[in-house]
């Protein structure tokens, strides 16, 4: 997260530090991601669940660990494709495919952040355990 060191919701005027709150490490799995797809940065979750470095994820297609955006389109009209946050927020289930093949269910949250002008989107996922919701609460206030 250091290259990205302030951050600042298009919902909230407020700056953020992506160090703290907003990139709480609860069992969660943070992507940045740029307009195109492309990791621009993770949290070390991501790093473990994958099986690999942090830096190792820069610059992938989000694509390779969540299928069902292959071919999406992130942005439409200057925000976030308007179906990808309907099914974030009535909690659709995705499936995130780990390098090792495993498939696991989990609730993708879609946020559109800001930083030094650049439209980004800031992916978190919250991995399903036993068929129960995960304590999954993101606030970047």
């Amino acid at each position: 997260m250091e290259h990205l060191s302030q951050l600042e919701s298009s919902s909230s005027p407020h700056r953020q530090d992506v160090a703290n709150v907003a990139f709480a490490e609860d069992g969660m799995i943070v992507l940045m991601l740029n307009q195109n797809g492309l990791i621009l940065n993770c949290n070390s979750v991501a790093a473990t669940l994958f099986g690999c470095m942090t830096s190792q994820l820069l610059w992938q297609h989000a694509s390779k660990f969540l299928p069902s955006l292959a071919g999406a389109v992130l942005f439409m009209n200057g925000t976030i494709n308007p179906r990808l946050r309907f099914l974030s927020r009535i909690g659709h289930l995705f499936e995130v495919m780990t390098p090792a093949g495993e498939a696991l269910l989990c609730r993708v949250f879609f946020n559109e952040v800001i930083d030094q002008g650049q439209q980004h989107l800031c992916l978190v996922i919250c991995p399903e355990t036993s068929g129960k919701p995960t304590r999954c609460i993101y606030s970047p206030d």
